[in-house]
Parts: structure tokens; sequence; C-alpha cells
């Protein structure tokens, strides 16, 4: 269950036998809007509603219990009238089991997979692994706080990425400059 933070009315459910439904009126009136390639019977891990981009939602869907290890995302733009499989831009052998965007900078997700940590910067369109010192784990749940990133492991764990500024930051101006200092943090 999803709730959307810029309209409280909105409510995402996604279930385990592989559907999605939204209610716009706070329950009232449900629809399917469950993307086409979702496959059946999979597992809707979660749902991720932008805060910065309305009618914007990201589904993760995990097959594994089907013998299916591809992972599963879809992104919406117009409230799940339409959807675009982002699927294929992440290792095809990982099953997905979370997406978070940034609640600061649009379009800079992080994603859970059975063998760690993805980071996107194009709101799911490309992904590079985000590695830092996390061990090759499952990676079963993400929550932003503040300025950190709270990484739910299977078996490992909690992990914190601490000071998200500098990821957040991060541009293709930064990656040209000889040199970037970041700002730290007050200690």
């Amino acid at each position: 269950i999803a709730l959307s933070p810029v309209d409280p009315g909105t409510i995402w459910v996604g279930t385990d036998d592989g559907l999605v439904h939204v209610t716009r009126d706070g329950g009232g009136v449900w629809s399917d809007v469950t993307p086409a390639g979702l496959p059946e019977w999979g597992t809707v891990e979660a749902i991720e509603v932008s805060r910065h981009a309305p009618g914007t939602v990201w589904v993760a869907v995990d097959a594994h219990r089907l013998d299916d290890l591809r992972p599963y995302l879809f992104r919406t733009g117009d409230q799940g009238t339409t959807w675009t499989d982002l699927s294929a831009a992440l290792p095809q052998d990982e099953p997905l089991f979370v997406v978070r965007e940034d609640p600061e900078r649009a379009g800079l997700l992080f994603a859970g997979t059975e063998r760690g940590l993805w980071l996107s910067r194009d709101a799911g369109a490309s992904w590079e692994r985000l590695k830092a010192n996390l061990p090759t784990v499952k990676v079963v749940d993400l929550e932003i706080r503040g300025d950190d990133l709270v990484v739910a492991t299977s078996g490992r764990g909690l992990w914190i990425l601490d000071q998200l500024a500098p990821i957040r930051a991060w541009s293709d101006e930064v990656a040209a400059a000889d040199l970037h200092l970041f700002p730290p943090r007050p200690a």
C-alpha cells in the first residue's frame, strides 16, 4: 500500500498475485491499473509515489517464486493509464524488491535487488551499482531519512549510507571538473 504524498485521496495497492489498483477518492472507487507485461502471479513488492511529479509512480515486482529471476520495474506518469517498462536497464538475473525516490532530488532513485543496491539519476532509465562498503546481499527495503539512506537487508541487518548530499549534487558538470568540493554536513 502506498499513499500519495501530494494527494491525500490517492492510494495505490499492489498484490501478491500480480495486480495494481488505485483509488483517487480515498477508497470509494478502485481501478485496476496493472501494467501490461507484469508477470501473472508476480508479487508487487514496492510502490513508490513521486512527491515531485504528480501522477508518477514506480512499481517493483518480484517473480522469483515462479522461477523467474528477472527484475520487473514499471513507471507511469499519468496515474496508471500508461506504463513504461524499465526492467531492461537492471541486471536480468537479480530479482527486484524495492525502489525509492529521493525526497529532495526528482528522478534520483534507489533500488534493492537480490545482490545489492542500485542508483538511477534519470528516473529509472539507466542504473549503476551503488556498492560503497555494502556486501553482496539481498536488499529488501529502503528508506531515506533526512540525508541518510537506510538499507534493510535479508540476513545482514541494517546498513546506513550517510550524507546523500554528494549523490544528490552529482551532475555532468561535477564529473567534468578537475576538482569539486562537496559541502560537509554540520557535525
